[in-house]
């Protein structure tokens, strides 16, 4: 999952690669509080977040190339 992420971010999708960019490590910090320190839950937790936040920019975008879901 995060592998195809990473795929949309260097194939050129710049909305999502700004809003992981500014927002990366407060997620992962949310998380780290939420998971009660738990660091690996709170990495995979993060990871969901901007999986499914990728889906969403595909879903909405009309897609440039690599940007698809």
């Amino acid at each position: 999952m995060l592998a195809e992420l990473l795929t949309r971010r260097r194939a050129g999708c710049p909305d999502l690669k700004r809003v992981f960019d500014a927002h990366k490590d407060r997620v992962f910090t949310v998380a780290l509080v939420c998971l009660n320190g738990d660091q690996a839950a709170a990495e995979d937790a993060a990871q969901e977040v901007f999986v499914r936040l990728s889906g969403s920019f595909a879903a909405r975008q009309s897609s440039p190339p690599g940007c698809t879901a």
